[in-house]
C-alpha cells in the first residue's frame, strides 16, 4: 500500500478558528475530519469489491496509524489480514492487480481516484461543522 501525503494551503480562517481551541480538541477535530473521508474512501473500495463471499469487502478497513511526528495524523485504508483476522483479506493484491490465471480488477486504485478531488473539500467541510459543534459545546457551558 502506498502512501498519500496532502498537505492543505490557503486555510488561513479555519486555522485560526480551529487555534481558538485546545490542542486536544484540535486534535479531536483534525482527527474525525480526517477519519470521515478515509471511510468515505472505503465505502467506495467496498462497493467496488467484486462480490464472490464478501469476504473481501468486509476486509477493508480504515485504521489510525502512529507517526514518530505527533503533529501528523495518519490513516491507512486497507485489508486486515492474518490468522486473527475474522475477515481475511489475503487475497486482495490478486484481485487489485490480478495474475497469470486472472485478470485484474481493480478496486482500491479506482476508490482513491474517484475520492481524490473531492478529499479536502470534504474535510474542510467537515472541519467546519466539528468547529461550529464545539463553539456551541463551549457556548452551552
Amino acid at each position: 500500500m502506498s502512501d498519500v501525503t496532502v498537505q492543505i494551503k490557503g486555510l488561513d480562517d479555519l486555522k485560526r478558528s480551529l487555534k481558538q481551541f485546545p490542542i486536544n480538541v484540535q486534535k479531536n477535530i483534525l482527527v474525525a475530519s480526517i477519519r470521515a473521508e478515509a471511510s468515505h474512501i472505503a465505502k467506495v473500495a467496498k462497493s467496488k469489491v467484486p462480490k464472490k463471499s464478501g469476504n473481501l469487502k468486509r476486509a477493508i478497513k480504515v485504521k489510525k496509524r502512529r507517526t514518530k511526528n505527533k503533529s501528523y495524523i495518519k490513516f491507512s485504508i486497507g485489508l486486515t489480514i492474518g490468522n486473527s483476522a475474522k475477515h481475511d483479506g489475503f487475497y486482495g493484491h490478486i484481485v487489485e492487480f490480478g495474475s497469470s490465471k486472472m485478470s485484474a480488477q481493480p478496486f482500491m486504485r479506482p476508490a482513491y481516484e474517484q475520492s481524490k478531488d473531492n478529499a479536502i473539500s470534504s474535510v474542510t467541510t467537515k472541519m467546519k461543522q466539528r468547529i461550529d459543534k464545539e463553539i456551541l459545546k463551549v457556548s452551552r457551558a
